[in-house]
């Protein structure tokens, strides 16, 4: 995004979940003598991602604008900006544990040509591997002085999985000012193996502030490039920082559109057949919001990226400034985080809003991206100055977490888990057979403390149950609640008319043992002829020392957001 000074108003937020209507009535009763009268909510159903406090890492001191991928090798790699060198990228092969050296790709570098010298910096660091496995990574050239030499895209190739580079190649020119510049290149290759690269251009407008999104086709693997195409225009405004990926038979571009009064999310679409035929205009039905909820106006999203899980799901981030700052848009980088927000398969209607990076007030996360290194971990990625006041490019891992399907095999991944709060963290694997439900789980956590027994305080584990999958709004008849501590001390409510209160859950069991760093639990649930057989939900929470942690998008004393869960799973 090439930030300008725009006016605006004040601006407030209010969030919500959007979700599905979709739940059982078993076990619904209106209360005759007490004239109690429970009320459903809309379940939240689909993916969720339980953020990791844990996995957050810095990739250098100093830079911005990281991107990240999962290469066929199987290693990861993200590239981003280094505000001393250029563009570098660094490589990982143990899932971002560790990370080898830095490869300077581009160099912030001077140039001279008739017209003077400037110097030229880089910025926008992307990167893609193609079906063939070559890499391509590119950048924006961005001269510090003007009418010297022009804005551009460039880009660079490596044949051998990154161990050696092509030269510098400039494939589009702007004109050679930062009033008509062009900005924010990103890849997609299609089914067919052509390449495109998307980027913000100003190099039409050169008397006007207009923008436009243009994209670039390559038909041999990046060799070589055609002319730009328009993707989409908005008259008068500036559409900017496109990210496209295949969705369906589809190509979802995802941008930031400015023709408000701030930035928002959008997404603008074309068929893969003929792609871009026409431009998507500011009045075009293939031009929509991308958030499900709505958005007052006054509040800034800008600096969107689009991911797409194999599972279809989509994924959105975008940075965020919802609280009242001054009225110029440059001063509401610095009280900016990163949000990611949950799509459809269609890449439509995104809800589930989280904010990955715990940003106190006062610092940011900017310039963000999500990637998706496999089908049960997401990563967000930011420049952030959470740690001291510089940014540097810094990520986050996410674990994405389905609707269960249970059965009397324990599944490999972990069905739940609960960390975003701090260190300690709780992974949790649900089984049954045809007696019992069967909860383990692995809870990381170096202080533990106890609350006292009889207290459900301290150190230990919240589970919930809807065992009649009524999605209710509050605690009723078929909701249980159980609590363990780190010690094995166990106590059971059960939801009446709203409210919890004590009660016995017979054949219930809690083994409890330490742990290396944490101890486990693993809660015996019998299925009682009550419950329903088939579809349940389940809640929980991480009790510490210091905080009580729900799971993602759920409230212990609202069924209707815990987790749906199938026991009809073999």
């Amino acid at each position: 995004m090439k930030i300008r000074r725009l006016s605006l108003a004040a601006w407030l937020v209010c969030l919500g979940i959007s979700t599905l209507w979709a739940c059982s009535n078993d076990g619904v009763e209106e209360g005759v003598e007490t004239g109690y009268q429970p009320s459903k909510g809309k379940p939240v159903d689909g993916i969720r991602i339980g953020w990791d406090y844990g996995s957050i890492r810095q990739l250098t001191e100093r830079g911005g604008y990281p991107r990240s991928i999962r290469l066929q090798d199987q290693s990861v790699v993200a590239v981003y900006e280094n505000h001393v060198t250029g563009f570098e990228m660094r490589r990982s092969t143990d899932d971002g544990a560790t990370w080898g050296e830095p490869t300077l790709l581009f160099s912030i570098h001077e140039l001279t040509n008739g017209q003077g010298t400037t110097r030229v910096n880089i910025a926008n660091s992307e990167i893609i591997q193609l079906a063939n496995g070559d890499l391509l990574v590119g950048c924006n050239y961005r001269p510090q002085t003007a009418e010297i030499t022009p804005f551009s895209i460039a880009i660079r190739r490596s044949t051998d999985q990154g161990v050696t580079w092509s030269a510098p190649q400039i494939i589009y020119e702007a004109q050679p000012r930062f009033a008509d510049g062009c900005w924010e290149p990103s890849f997609l290759q299609l089914p067919n193996g052509d390449v495109q690269v998307y980027f913000a251009n100003e190099g039409p407008y050169t008397h006007s502030n207009e923008q436009e999104i243009s994209m670039l086709t390559s038909k041999d693997n990046g060799q070589t490039w055609g002319d730009f195409k328009t993707v989409c225009f908005r008259a008068g405004s500036r559409d900017g920082m496109p990210v496209s990926k295949l969705v369906g038979d589809e190509i979802v571009c995802v941008i930031e559109d400015c023709g408000f009064v701030t930035f928002k999310p959008y997404t603008v679409r074309t068929k893969l057949v003929d792609n871009w035929k026409t431009p998507v205009l500011a009045d075009s039905p293939q031009r929509r919001k991308a958030l499900g909820e709505p958005v007052e106006d006054w509040v800034y999203m800008g600096a969107p990226y689009l991911a797409v899980l194999p599972t279809s799901e989509t994924l959105l981030s975008y940075q965020v400034d919802d609280k009242i700052h001054a009225d110029q848009l440059g001063d509401r980088l610095p009280y900016c985080t990163m949000e990611v927000a949950i799509g459809d398969k269609e890449a439509r209607d995104f809800t589930r809003r989280t904010r990955p990076f715990p940003i106190p007030d006062g610092k940011h996360a900017l310039w963000p991206s999500v990637a998706v290194w496999d089908a049960n971990t997401v990563v967000a990625l930011a420049a952030s100055n959470y740690r001291d006041g510089a940014d540097s490019p810094c990520f986050i891992k996410g674990h994405v977490m389905r609707d269960l399907e249970v059965g009397p095999v324990e599944a490999a991944q972990a069905s739940l888990f609960i960390g975003h709060t701090g260190q300690a963290n709780l992974r949790a694997k649900v089984r049954k057979d045809a007696g019992n439900l069967y909860v383990t789980c692995q809870i990381q956590d170096t202080e533990l403390y106890s609350g006292g027994q009889g207290s459900a305080k301290g150190s230990g584990v919240y589970l919930c149950l809807d065992t009649k999958n009524s999605c209710l709004t509050e605690p009723a008849e078929g909701a249980y609640k159980l609590w363990c501590s780190y010690q094995g001390d166990a106590m059971v409510w059960e939801g009446k008319e709203g409210k919890w209160i004590n009660a016995q859950l017979d054949g219930l069991k809690v083994s409890h043992s330490l742990t290396a760093g944490g101890y486990s639990l693993t809660f015996t649930i019998p299925l009682k002829s009550s419950f329903n057989k088939e579809e349940m939900r389940i809640g929980a929470a991480l009790s510490t020392k210091y905080y009580v942690e729900e799971l993602v998008h759920s409230n212990l004393n609202k069924p209707y957001t815990w987790v749906k869960m199938s026991l009809k799973g073999k």
